[in-house]
């Protein structure tokens, strides 16, 4: 059986750094060099955010770094239909990276997932292409609806059940993460605002967490924000997700993807 020129071998370890693509055969005629050097990029990392408890300023010093790195994976594995890893994650150290595919990252911005508002509203921007962080920013703020009070209220109920109720780890940090889990949905909801808000040491409780939990029902009851994303706005997000994958640091590509 004869191999495509297109047929490539994703190599990784890891890091982003070591990630590369190697390729068997030439192309076919007609596809010029040019086109080739925009598709067949390496994976490209586009910004990184601190994420856990900086983002919340509860911070210690003995705590670890939570990061959250987006990068774009190469557009002709994407053009071509192969599978790319959404996810993955490294721990080096102190230091826990959660690496995603943009793609993915659209993906669950959509559906709510409070882990991915959480990296790309970050207020500790790390380092990267802050255009591009800010532009996804913004069409993130306009696909924001009720769906993410299914994660947020998941993934609180999920640690209150696990660790406080169980009294597995009834202590006052394990009550400050839920609560501040919590209080970000109810300012998200209500307000419909991004904030990272610290939770007061006296008020990392069994008891504030339950009172959090409860205002949450009540902000999504008086939300007025849609039930599901508005389709306008998701369209606008995925056609900038477009734009970013046929970017090449300035180079034109030599033909148009129309409606982009």
């Amino acid at each position: 059986r004869q191999t495509p020129w297109f047929h490539g071998l994703l190599s990784v370890s890891s890091s982003l750094g070591a990630l590369s693509w190697s390729w068997q055969d030439k192309p076919p005629d007609g596809v010029t060099k040019a086109m080739t050097g925009i598709l067949l990029k390496a994976p490209q990392e586009l910004f990184v955010t601190n994420v856990g408890s900086h983002m919340w300023a509860m911070n210690r010093p003995d705590s670890d770094v939570d990061t959250f790195t987006v990068y774009q994976a190469p557009s002709v594995g994407l053009l071509l239909g192969r599978r790319v890893d959404a996810s993955a994650h490294i721990k080096n150290g102190e230091t826990d990276d959660a690496q995603h595919e943009v793609g993915e990252v659209v993906r669950q911005l959509v559906k709510g997932n409070v882990n991915f508002l959480w990296g790309v509203f970050s207020p500790i921007f790390v380092r990267g292409n802050e255009e591009v962080w800010r532009e996804l920013q913004f069409y993130a703020t306009e696909v924001l609806s009720k769906q993410c009070y299914h994660s947020i209220h998941g993934l609180a109920l999920h640690n209150y059940k696990k660790y406080i109720e169980s009294y597995k780890a009834v202590s006052p940090k394990r009550c400050g993460i839920v609560a501040r889990t919590v209080r970000f949905g109810v300012t998200l909801l209500k307000d419909e605002y991004i904030q990272f808000e610290s939770v007061p040491e006296e008020l990392r409780t069994p008891e504030y967490v339950r009172q959090c939990i409860a205002d949450l029902e009540l902000a999504r009851a008086a939300s007025s924000l849609p039930e599901e994303p508005v389709p306008a706005a998701v369209e606008d997000l995925e056609r900038w997700l477009g734009r970013l994958r046929v970017r090449s640091r300035g180079t034109e590509i030599p033909w148009s993807l129309s409606g982009l």
